[in-house]
């Protein structure tokens, strides 16, 4: 498997975003952090280990530059961004600024810190993908080949035409070829996955979705997918996807403080509900990073792992210097460096709109 150094970078951006009396108070709060420099991040109990920019290879001064930058506000709105490199912390940044709970709004000016709880959007679907591949190693899931209305015998009216060949494979690529509309802003009450939220029956809103491409045939983003997902990973272990999760992936990481919001179908929304701190997120990243070990526990299989760390399906986003592909609810990137080609994964939560 290729070795990555895992970037971690919490930023919060708004289109609604105007000048009030708390920016002042956040302007004054990163100018007091201007002229800090860089300690070693603190050993803490929580299984990561912490090391020295300068013992790891790292320019520190690249990176107090890149500090100053986002002090100086050449970067608007970041939380927090944790460098790990060889399985060890050696850079941990808290920074103030705006922050909103997904369908409660802004909850205003927050001293972001160790504990704090950030909003991460889309990167709960990556938690869910991680639900399932855990479902598929204790075979309560056979393959991401079965069919997905074999879940849903309740739904057997949609289980028509091309929607029979749908699997799980491609809710994960989102490539089940659903009419869906996630382009516009989620402020839009046209928007898909907003429409979704606000369904009484999540799981027969995305089922009952015209189907206008062949499955597998084509990307399109689609957090409706994600839903399905996670209901069944609900019926094959009769988890709602946050206890599954809780019990099989947060605990064994030695994540106890997170929280899950709640879509009108009572089911937490799957697609981008999950607020979590920040070191705990770099704990998922360092569990793919070490293919599926955590501490030496193997949590998902090496094999599905490698899977999804490797491109599935191309997606629309691209242009001559760097093109995107997708895979089980992670992002490839791909982009032209100075000629060459440089490639990573992401998860990604978007905080725009």
């Amino acid at each position: 498997m290729k070795k990555y150094c895992l970037i971690l970078l919490l930023v919060f951006t708004h289109q609604s975003w105007c000048y009030s009396q708390t920016d002042d108070v956040i302007k004054v709060r990163l100018d007091s952090l201007s002229d800090s420099k860089y300690m070693k991040p603190e050993q803490l109990s929580d299984g990561i280990k912490t090391n020295t920019l300068r013992n790891v290879q790292i320019n520190e001064d690249i990176v107090n530059k890149m500090q100053n930058s986002i002090t100086s506000g050449l970067y608007e709105n970041i939380h927090s961004i944790l460098l790990i490199r060889h399985n060890q912390l050696v850079y941990e940044k808290y920074f103030p600024g705006n922050d909103v709970i997904r369908g409660k709004g802004s909850i205003g000016f927050v001293n972001h810190h160790t504990d704090s709880l950030h909003d991460v959007r889309s990167v709960s679907k990556s938690v869910v993908s991680a639900a399932v591949m855990i479902a598929i190693d204790q075979r309560k899931i056979e393959s991401v080949n079965q069919r997905v209305f074999e879940f849903f015998p309740e739904y057997a009216k949609y289980d028509i035409g091309m929607k029979r060949d749908i699997t799980i494979q491609h809710l994960l690529n989102m490539s089940a070829g659903f009419e869906w509309d996630e382009e516009i802003p989620y402020s839009d009450t046209t928007n898909s996955e907003r429409r979704l939220n606000f369904s009484p029956d999540a799981i027969d809103f995305v089922l009952r979705q015209t189907l206008v491409d062949v499955p597998g045939n084509k990307f399109n983003y689609n957090g409706g997918c994600t839903q399905l997902l996670a209901a069944i990973v609900e019926k094959v272990s009769g988890l709602t996807i946050d206890m599954f999760v809780d019990k099989y992936l947060f605990k064994p990481l030695g994540i106890i403080q997170y929280s899950w919001v709640v879509i009108r179908d009572g089911k937490p929304s799957a697609a981008s509900g999950l607020r979590l701190r920040s070191r705990d997120l770099a704990k998922f990243g360092l569990l793919y990073l070490n293919e599926g070990k955590w501490n030496g526990k193997q949590i998902i299989s090496s094999q599905l792992i490698t899977q999804t760390l490797k491109s599935q399906i191309s997606t629309s986003y691209k242009d001559s210097n760097y093109y995107i592909e997708y895979s089980n609810q992670f992002w490839i990137q791909n982009e032209i460096i100075e000629g060459k080609k440089v490639s990573w994964i992401q998860c990604q939560g978007n905080g725009d709109r």
